[in-house]
């Protein structure tokens, strides 16, 4: 523990300022369960760009995990990576309605940033997709549902 809260506390100094800069963060290979230890410490730190690296490297070496991807793709989203978000969730899905899903996912992290307008186009892409697939005679998945309630909500 001692020797992350000097580095923590190089990190909250100088702030996200370093996100526009090149990422030359390297992370050591270690255990899966080091690695997603770390990746935690730093998340709940608010250390966000440190914590995203251990969790792809984490990523790489165990089995997908609801939690990991849930807290990558949350970490990615707080630096502004909000292409990259949508790219983990996507990944994370099988199927033709992982873009329904990943697009009201990302709806609810602009709500939770107190940004409705970008919560907005996102539930209204997650609607477009939901009304192709059952065009096409296939099932949207729930998250449809839910993102035309959060869409009247926040309009």
């Amino acid at each position: 523990r001692s020797t992350l809260f000097p580095y923590t506390t190089l990190f909250r100094s100088v702030g996200d300022s370093l996100a526009n800069l090149r990422d030359t963060l390297t992370i050591p290979d270690d255990s899966s369960p080091k690695l997603r230890g770390l990746g935690d410490v730093l998340f709940g730190l608010g250390e966000y760009r440190s914590a995203a690296k251990y969790y792809e490297m984490y990523l790489k070496k165990a089995p997908p995990n609801d939690t990991v991807i849930g807290n990558l793709s949350y970490a990615l989203f707080k630096r502004g990576h909000y292409a990259q978000t949508l790219e983990v969730l996507s990944r994370a899905m099988h199927g033709d309605s992982n873009l329904v899903v990943a697009y009201y996912n990302i709806g609810e992290l602009f709500l939770k940033e107190d940004k409705p307008f970008d919560a907005r186009d996102a539930f209204r892409a997650s609607i477009q997709i939901a009304d192709s697939m059952s065009r096409a005679g296939r099932r949207p998945p729930d998250e449809a549902r839910r993102a035309k309630v959060e869409l009247e909500r926040v309009q």
